[in-house]
């Protein structure tokens, strides 16, 4: 029975409140506030009178029961600090302080701490996430104190440099000790000038980590002034770029580039060009005035010929050069076609060829391009570009002359690319090696140059090494092959270009792997050996690593695709084959729509776009199609792979199937709202129908009524046949009742034999009529074991303003009265 003075009390207190009250063998609830019924969700009437390890049955784990014994027994008050509750209804944090009242009873005052709780695990969270998203990306933060010079690093910061994170304090000078000497002047004059200018400042740079391994780091910064214009603080971001650079760098490329790098370097170590920028510029110029052309460009393919890049175009109207155009074989393919031939384009009228049909409508016509001659510049027998000249306003028959002219100039720009083939020049050879990134060293007898490249990756210097024959410092086995090929370079002997991976010991007496090529040259009127090296140590180190990353990903249970820009699929691993059922060859370079199931909206999917097209990483949960049309649930994290330049090139998917997890889920809620036993609403979800129900009926003015009913003299079945046969009983009322009402009708357990039902849009007859009905199926139903099953039925309409306990307290009164008077008999309360 609730206690009349504490509600008076207790009821305008803004904290939750609970009394308990011994007997013989556990508490029991005797108050209950207003604060602590919102905060529970249970009603006081529920609780008053019941034991609390029958409502809160993991009080004793959460600690509060033990409390409340010793605060019972001891008469002294304590307090249980933030604890954490959970049973299958409730879950959260709860602090509690206990007393015990001069009547015996206990009190407890407590507050729910669990959003400030689950606060701080989302804090924590989003700490470990930032930290295990910088270390992942290899980008660490940092901030400037500039009054006192101290720097306050990330821990990504401290890895990125090769010390143990937080295991000191930086100032300036001791950063610029990491930076190499040759660049710690640049480094701080960028910092300064961008305090100075405030601006913001970006510059890529080496550094020496602790290890002694070199690192390329791209550094941005940001300084913060006070109101009297002096600079206070700085921040930025420092990113380890190093593995960015050597992965962009596969093997084939390696090769390629430095071919061609090797090539440049001869060639313009023989021609009399000065500066290839001003020979084109004076090519197209040239072009232009003597054949009276409009616009003369000259054009290089890129390595696989998908697209060709200007590098000059020259108009004559307004005299004046530009550059930076690029033109896509998936843009123009026609043009691109006829260009595959590696003829001259002679094309009298531009606007109706199909050869240039592809930019007639966006280029010729806007730009008044009537005639197009396009001649190929050739290297050794294969097209490298073109020179374009563009005839304006009106049609131009091209004659053998002006081909053979613009022929002409194309062999010259072809002489100029190929410049290392004909250049002697030592002077222009070292300032090209000396501004190289890559070792080249010259030979004949001994060795008589090096760079300074060269020096930093080894140690030696030219003196280091006079006495020294060129293959002395190679490691076996290769020493002999290179002995012997550098002895037939000084005989003049041709060897087919290629590049070894040479063991070298330094000067530190470590062995370094280097890639080197090398080639036979003229020399002072002898024959040398010119060579080029790369340190591939750090290459070789990891390749092992993306060898052992790519083993990884095609081992892991994770379903993982590369999606293109376009949504074609570039990469799946072994999981996601086997777990959708495609063979390999079914999904590469197919559209990611192969795989929809029509389960989700356009919103979703433009949302996801927008996301990942912006840069940002999505994060969802697909409802996907296998091969066999069964559908599967993922949780998928959608991850854009940019460039250097933040570029988008791809998509990462990454995901987990998760179907047996929704199922369930599905089932738990499902649980989470039915009885166990019958199958029909439980106590819970019934609150929540009835909630919405009166709330509707409020603001709409709607009309519905509930049946409060119970079974007659249910405890004499449990005690005459058992609880098992009470059971059936149940059921079988459960299952009578779901026959006798709508779908629209909703059936509650509301506890033991108590049964809620709401009925919506019927007038007070019908539902006193259906409420007969009800009885008198009941009465007249044969139980098998027992016999002369009745209810009593109480009826209570909804009013506007009712709440749920205002209608429930009216059905509940009915219903007494109808047991009162002789049970097996309706009851309404109007």
């Amino acid at each position: 029975m609730i206690n009349k003075h504490y509600q008076i009390d207790i009821d305008d207190m803004l904290f939750n409140i609970a009394v308990y009250r011994w007997e013989v063998d556990d508490f029991v609830f005797i108050d209950f506030n207003k604060s602590a019924e919102k905060t529970e969700n249970v009603s006081r009437a529920h609780l008053i009178g019941k034991k609390l390890l029958s409502i809160f049955p993991a009080v004793k784990e959460f600690g509060l029961y033990d409390v409340l014994l010793r605060v019972y027994k001891s008469g002294k008050s304590e307090e249980l600090d933030s604890s954490l509750y959970e049973d299958k209804h409730i879950y959260g944090w709860r602090k509690n302080s206990i007393s015990k009242l001069s009547n015996g009873d206990v009190m407890a005052i407590y507050e729910d701490l669990s959003k400030i709780k689950e606060l701080e695990l989302s804090n924590i969270r989003f700490q470990e996430q930032l930290e295990t998203a910088q270390k992942l990306a290899h980008l660490g933060s940092w901030e400037w104190d500039i009054p006192n010079n101290i720097f306050i690093w990330s821990d990504e910061v401290f890895r990125i440099f090769g010390e143990v994170p937080q295991n000191f304090q930086v100032n300036m000078q001791l950063l610029l000790q990491y930076i190499p000497k040759n660049e710690r002047k640049l480094v701080n004059k960028t910092i300064t000038e961008a305090i100075k200018n405030k601006s913001t400042y970006e510059i890529v740079h080496q550094i020496i980590r602790k290890d002694k391994s070199i690192a390329y780091v791209k550094e941005i910064g940001n300084a913060y002034y006070n109101n009297q214009d002096e600079a206070i603080r700085m921040i930025g971001t420092i990113h380890d770029i190093t593995e960015l650079k050597l992965h962009d760098i596969a093997e084939q490329e390696q090769i390629n580039k430095l071919k061609h790098f090797q090539e440049a370097l001869l060639a313009w170590s023989k021609v009399d060009y000065q500066d290839l920028s001003l020979t084109i510029k004076s090519a197209c110029e040239i072009s232009a005035r003597t054949m009276y052309v409009g616009r003369v460009s000259i054009w290089l393919y890129n390595e696989d010929k998908s697209s060709l890049n200007c590098l000059n175009l020259f108009e004559l109207d307004t005299n004046s050069h530009s550059n930076s155009l690029i033109l896509k074989d998936s843009e123009y393919p026609h043009y691109f076609e006829s260009l595959k031939q590696g003829n001259p384009l002679i094309i009298n009228k531009a606007q109706s060829d199909i050869r240039t049909s592809d930019f007639t409508k966006d280029y010729l016509k806007p730009l008044s391009i009537t005639s197009m001659l396009d001649v190929p510049i050739m290297s050794n027998g294969k097209a490298i570009g073109i020179v374009c000249n563009e005839h304006l306003k009106t049609d131009r028959n091209w004659d053998h002359h002006e081909v053979e002219f613009s022929n002409a100039m194309a062999r010259s720009i072809s002489l100029a690319l190929e410049i290392e083939k004909r250049q002697e020049s030592e002077e222009k050879f070292r300032l090209i090696a000396e501004n190289s990134l890559m070792g080249i060293f010259i030979y004949q007898q001994r060795y008589v140059y090096f760079n300074d490249a060269y020096t930093q990756m080894t140690g030696y210097t030219l003196n280091d090494l006079k006495d020294k024959e060129v293959w002395d410092i190679v490691k076996e086995p290769m020493k002999e092959k290179v002995r012997i090929a550098a002895q037939g370079r000084l005989q003049g002997k041709k060897f087919s270009q290629h590049y070894d991976d040479v063991n070298i010991l330094t000067k530190s007496g470590e062995y370094k792997t280097f890639r080197v090529m090398t080639q036979t040259i003229h020399l002072s009127g002898g024959y040398a050996g010119l060579g080029t090296m790369i340190d591939i140590t750090d290459i070789k180190k990891t390749k092992k690593k993306l060898n052992i990353l790519a083993q990884a990903v095609e081992q892991t249970d994770d379903l993982i695709r590369i999606v293109e820009l376009d949504g074609n699929i570039s990469y799946v691993n072994d999981s996601f084959i086997a777990h959708t059922g495609y063979i390999n060859h079914e999904l590469i370079g197919k559209n990611s729509k192969i795989l929809k199931s029509g389960k989700h909206t356009q919103s979703f999917y433009e949302e996801l776009w927008q996301t990942l097209l912006s840069g940002n990483v999505f994060k969802c949960r697909f409802i996907n199609r296998k091969k066999d049309k069964t559908l599967y649930y993922e949780e998928a994290t959608i991850t854009p792979i940019l460039d250097e330049k933040q570029v988008i090139q791809n998509f990462v998917v990454t995901g987990k199937d998760i179907t047996e997890k929704i199922a369930l889920e599905t089932e738990l809620k499902i649980r989470a709202s039915t009885d166990e036993l019958t199958g029909l609403y439980n106590r819970h979800k019934g609150n929540d129908i009835l909630n919405i129900e009166i709330e509707r009926s409020n603001r709409y003015g709607g009309v519905f009524s509930i049946l409060f009913f119970d079974i007659d003299h249910f405890k004499r079945v449990n005690d005459t046949y058992g609880h098992d046969v009470g059971d059936r009983v149940l059921e079988a009322i459960s299952q009578l009742v779901k026959l006798h009402t709508r779908k629209s009708d909703a059936i509650i357990r509301w506890g033991g034999e108590e049964f809620i039902i709401l009925l919506l849009n019927l007038n007070q007859a019908q539902v006193i009529s259906f409420a007969e009905k009800l009885r008198k199926t009941i009465e007249i139903h044969s139980f098998n074991t027992v016999e002369d099953i009745t209810i009593s039925i109480g009826i209570s309409s909804f009013k506007q303003g009712d709440t749920k306990e205002t209608l429930i307290k009216r059905a509940d009164t009915a219903l007494y009265k109808a047991k009162d008077t002789g049970r097996n008999r309706v009851i309404t309360s109007e």
